[in-house]
């Protein structure tokens, strides 16, 4: 099983998440979208109001569950 997830800043304030999972052979995607709020001063963005990420060095750092996940900048 493999899975790939992709974060697209489609406007100032919205994004877009999308997920792919690959498990023999076959390959399931699902979107979802949400709204951000993004602090350049703190470096840090916060989705849907409650998980936060940090941004450095072309990196956004989000931890959800206790489980960090990182998004490189394309």
């Amino acid at each position: 099983m493999s899975s790939k997830s992709t974060l697209k800043f489609t406007s100032a304030s919205a994004y877009t998440e999308t997920v792919a999972i690959t498990l023999a052979g076959e390959t399931v995607t699902e979107s979802d979208s949400g709204v951000y709020t993004y602090d350049n001063k703190k470096g840090t963005v916060v989705f849907d109001g409650e998980v936060t990420g940090t941004i450095k060095d072309n990196k956004l750092t989000v931890t959800e569950s206790g489980v960090p996940m990182v998004f490189s900048k394309k």
